[in-house]
């Protein structure tokens, strides 16, 4: 969990924020609500009995009757639409966020325009077509590389085994 929280610490719209921010983490199991204020957390919830990407792509592969493999293209694609099979999960916890934002904003005076959407491989323009629609909140998926500085740093015996591999 400690690693999970930290995620965010180097987004760059994170930081232009001020770290004042909210983020969903979809887990495999779960889903999570966290709460920033500062670049700290300051609200952590667990969305009971909602579930996480697990349950979302056993739903779509048992309501479409489709191979494990075809849900990732189900949910890029814009040829067949999820949303049916997606909204009774996905408005579950959308519920959820709704309360965790106005207490966010009431009790611990954060108030955000949009919430980070971690975790999710693919399908994120789905949930963020809903949040909008059921919250008017943006739901921002990050690239989860971005405002990280990588070196190329190789050793020799690295850079061998890469000429190798080629």
């Amino acid at each position: 969990p400690a690693a999970m929280l930290s995620t965010l610490a180097e987004q760059p719209q994170f930081a232009a924020d001020g770290g004042n921010a909210a983020a969903l983490f979809v887990m495999g199991q779960t889903t999570y609500f966290v709460g920033y204020r500062g670049g700290k957390p300051v609200l952590f919830r667990e969305f009971p009995g909602v579930g996480g990407i697990l349950r979302i792509r056993e739903a779509l592969r048992a309501g479409f009757g489709m191979e494990e493999k075809m849900v990732d293209e189900v949910l890029d694609d814009t040829l067949i639409d999820p949303s049916p099979i997606l909204a009774p999960i996905v408005n579950s916890v959308l519920r959820q966020l709704e309360l965790s934002l106005d207490y966010l904003k009431s009790r611990l005076g954060v108030g955000v325009d949009k919430v980070f959407l971690m975790g999710l491989s693919s399908g994120a323009r789905h949930w963020s077509k809903m949040c909008e629609e059921m919250l008017n909140v943006k739901l921002v998926a990050p690239d989860l590389f971005d405002g990280l500085e990588v070196t190329a740093r190789f050793d020799k015996g690295a850079e061998t085994l890469l000429k190798r591999s080629h």
